[in-house]
């Protein structure tokens, strides 16, 4: 599973900024990940740039076709990486107008400390700069809406560089080619009451 946002303000330099996330997990007494479903809606292999049919961030080969489907243990928290042709969620501002800009997951009353996020960023904003918004809604309606401002150089890191960063720890990297790329983990502390759903937006 995974997400991706690109910014609006890489447009002009034809860049794509993306943040990838690959299977929430819950953070509770034992931790499990949660399915991306019918969320997903684009593959870590893309064959061809920018033709807006390929996976990944529609950049041609170079994507995340070295991620293995199965149980994947990254940074001490346990994620399922989904098989198919709908592996992940990718989502696109003005360089990539034709994604979607959001995408909700439904999650069916899991219940947890925190969640936490494999993810990372391709062609990333400044640092500190919001990468995309993700906001967790509780299955009381009562109960207001956990949200979080996902920052790069906070929370969230280039996937085509090892530098983690306070609220995003280097937890998986490979070689795609003759590149050497890596996936994030991340924290976000909820409240302690049963989730409804899990919305991603771009920014």
């Amino acid at each position: 599973m995974m997400c991706a946002f690109i910014g609006r303000k890489e447009m002009q330099m034809k860049k794509v900024f993306a943040f990838l996330l690959l299977i929430p997990a819950l953070a509770s007494a034992e931790v499990r990940p949660l399915p991306l479903g019918s969320a997903a809606n684009t593959s870590f292999a893309d064959e061809r740039a920018e033709d807006r049919e390929g996976g990944w961030i529609d950049a041609g080969q170079n994507d995340l076709r070295v991620m293995t489907p199965g149980d994947l243990m990254a940074g001490g928290v346990p994620f399922a990486v989904t098989a198919g042709d709908k592996t992940c969620i990718v989502l696109g501002g003005p360089s990539r107008a034709y994604l979607p800009k959001s995408a909700t997951l439904d999650v069916a009353g899991a219940k947890g400390k925190g969640l936490y996020l494999l993810h990372a960023v391709a062609f990333p904003p400044k640092p500190d700069e919001v990468a995309g918004l993700l906001t967790v809604e509780y299955a009381d309606s009562k109960t207001k809406p956990s949200e979080f401002r996902v920052r790069f150089g906070r929370d969230v890191a280039d996937w085509q560089k090892p530098t983690g960063y306070p609220n995003a720890a280097r937890a998986w990297t490979a070689y795609s080619g003759n590149t050497q790329v890596s996936l994030f983990a991340s924290r976000f502390t909820l409240r302690e009451e049963a989730v409804k759903r899990i919305r991603f937006e771009a920014v």
